[in-house]
């Protein structure tokens, strides 16, 4: 459950912000399986592999951290 000491608008910003991460790395990832010769299902296959990876916490950790908002 959310901590309550947060408002709608910064779990917003948050939530977007790990949106937004997780957009880069499937990104990055399918390009990265192009160049290295791989086929458009092997280039996805990378790409989710990658998000399934994906450190949660870390990202959490990055967005908090970046986030201008004075409880973020």
């Amino acid at each position: 459950m959310a901590d309550s000491s947060y408002s709608n608008a910064e779990l917003r910003q948050l939530a977007e912000a790990v949106r937004q991460r997780c957009l880069e790395e499937l990104v990055d990832a399918y390009e990265h399986g192009g160049m290295s010769g791989l086929c458009v299902e092997g280039r996805w296959d990378l790409a989710l592999d990658r998000l399934r990876s994906l450190d949660l916490q870390a990202v959490l950790a990055e967005a908090l951290r970046s986030e201008p908002t004075e409880r973020l």
